[in-house]
């Protein structure tokens, strides 16, 4: 197998005196989509966030983050903003947390790529990513505000940000947690096909399996703070090893189901 583009190494952290995460390890490889499952409070949103490093109370207590063999925990934030604009993009599972609502979409995309791309190069870019998640009349969308949008429409809009500086690493925590069934399933079928066409690797948190077994390559099984099985996405599926994922499996469909979407 290739490199690591991220690697989690023997990571413990908390907030305060409560530990969170225990000794956490994981690898994600190039061109991979990695998922990280497991029920709220079960360190998968935290062990995010030591990687995003946007939580003040969060504290690393031991341990090293990689990305491409730097150890981002000895960058300062002048290094840290530059490595996110240039090659790590983040997709939260609220738009809000990208989008400003009060802004137009098209001074925040070109806020993003200042520096990059001409404003109509922006624009136009912005317009084939809108086309590819199936977002009609780009030309409105780009130019009017996100309040104008629904829920999902708004999380295609963030995905598409997210995208334009071509990242490396795209970082989703709970992509789909906003949006009904049905297009929650459309927003990974369009993942998917995105990582399929620009090669991108992903880690993929969230607390559906049935979503990550219809994305991802592997899945890390996360319980009390601890990653307690990892195994490629059908292997886990049709032959869990831990009790933890026999028992998230169990309150699924049958799994020939989670094949079918």
């Amino acid at each position: 197998m290739s490199q690591a583009i991220l690697e989690v190494n023997n990571v413990t952290a908390g907030y305060g005196d409560t530990e969170v995460l225990h000794d956490v390890s994981l690898a994600a490889y190039p061109a991979e989509v990695i998922g990280i499952v497991g029920q709220s409070g079960s360190g998968k949103t935290s062990l995010l966030n030591c990687v995003l490093q946007l939580e003040p109370n969060l504290e690393i207590s031991s341990g090293e983050i990689l990305y491409s063999h730097q150890n981002l925990l000895t960058l300062n934030k002048k290094e840290y903003r530059r490595l996110f604009q240039d090659e790590i993009a983040v997709i939260f599972q609220n738009s809000n947390f990208t989008l400003v609502p009060t802004r137009k979409i098209s001074s925040q995309f070109y806020e993003t790529t200042r520096g990059r791309l001409t404003q109509g190069e922006t624009r136009q870019k912005a317009y084939r990513l809108f086309e590819q998640l199936e977002l009609k009349n780009p030309e409105r969308i780009f130019h009017g505000y996100p309040f104008e949008l629904s829920i999902g429409m708004a999380q295609r809009v963030a995905v598409s940000l997210a995208l334009m500086n071509d990242p490396s690493l795209l970082l989703c925590d709970e992509p789909t947690s906003a949006l009904d069934v049905k297009s929650a399933f459309e927003m990974v079928r369009q993942l998917k096909q995105l990582k399929e066409e620009k090669g991108m690797t992903m880690v993929v948190v969230t607390h559906n399996i049935a979503l990550a077994a219809q994305l991802c390559n592997r899945i890390a099984v996360m319980h009390q703070g601890c990653i307690v099985e990892v195994q490629d996405t059908k292997t886990l599926i049709e032959s869990p090893m831990h009790a933890y994922t026999k028992q998230l499996l169990a309150a699924l469909p049958k799994t020939e189901d989670l094949w079918n979407g």
